[in-house]
């Protein structure tokens, strides 16, 4: 098995580490380095900031269609779980 990377794959990730850089937020990036859970505030935060387009504005982002039955299964496992989850919340 070959484990080393193509150029591709190192410039994705270069540029992935320059993006996470510029625009991870400090407190976030501390949160992550000291193993520390994120919480819902932490998470929504973080996908509100990515959700933009070049100008900044808030940016629409396409509904996840699985495609496989694999994905098409694992999907309809997380929305029972959230369901689930849910109702619990409901009954406290």
């Amino acid at each position: 098995m070959d484990t080393n990377f193509s150029v591709e794959d190192e410039s994705f990730r270069s540029s992935v580490r320059v993006f996470l850089k510029e625009n991870l937020p400090a407190r976030l990036a501390a949160k992550v380095r000291d193993g520390q859970p994120l919480t819902k505030n932490d998470q929504e935060e973080w996908h509100a900031m990515v959700a933009v387009d070049a100008a900044g504005k808030p940016a629409a982002i396409a509904k996840l269609e699985p495609q496989s039955t694999e994905e098409k299964r694992r999907y309809s496992a997380a929305l029972d779980r959230r369901r689930q989850r849910d109702e619990l919340q409901k009954q406290q």
